[in-house]
């Protein structure tokens, strides 16, 4: 299914920009900022994703054709060591129920409590910097994202470690992905200038 295909490649490509984020005796290495950024990455498009489930609703119009849709996201999860990853927005667009062709709107926001996280041995806490927030449109052809797509993955998050370490890490990175060639991440992430190819 596409969403699959596009949680992995999304997923892929923060864990490839927050590789090269971070570093120094008081910051995140590199490893670390990737480890985190893939656990909240994951969080954002698990919630987002639930907001796919179903049929978009078709009033009683069993002959419209483009369907149109809004959906509210609203998920919370718990993280692997205790706190939470709330995800809240919307999702909108439409549907043509014959062509399946239409477009995706993607607006969502993470918020995190006390969210704690362990990663190669070391136990880190993440909360709202204020939060993070993931937007984009998605073009969909016969069922399937066509061509280049971009997503704006943007905010912040401030992070302790249980060594006594903390920070805040400010984000703003565009994702440009298709299923068809790699993704590319390009912008600014814990201060550094992010621009890769996955």
């Amino acid at each position: 299914m596409w969403k699959d295909r596009w949680s992995g490649a999304l997923a892929i490509a923060l864990v490839a920009g927050a590789s090269a984020a971070c570093g120094g005796p008081s910051e995140l290495s590199s490893d670390e900022a990737a480890e985190l950024t893939a656990e909240l990455a994951g969080a954002g498009i698990t919630g987002a994703s639930s907001g796919l489930a179903g049929s978009p609703a078709q009033s009683g119009q069993l002959e419209a054709t483009p369907i149109p849709f809004s959906r509210t996201v609203s998920h919370t999860q718990s993280c692997s060591g205790g706190g939470s990853i709330s995800v809240s927005g919307s999702l909108s667009g439409s549907i043509d129920s014959e062509t399946h062709d239409g477009s995706l709107s993607l607006n969502v926001t993470q918020s995190f409590t006390d969210c704690r996280i362990t990663r190669g041995g070391k136990d880190f806490t993440v909360s709202g910097s204020p939060n993070l927030q993931l937007s984009g449109t998605i073009t969909i052809v016969n069922g399937l994202p066509s061509g280049p797509q971009t997503l704006s993955f943007t905010g912040a998050f401030r992070w302790s470690a249980a060594d006594g370490r903390s920070g805040s890490c400010d984000i703003d990175l565009t994702i440009s992905w298709s299923l068809a060639s790699p993704s590319t991440v390009t912008g600014t992430a814990c201060g550094h200038q992010i621009s890769r190819q996955v």
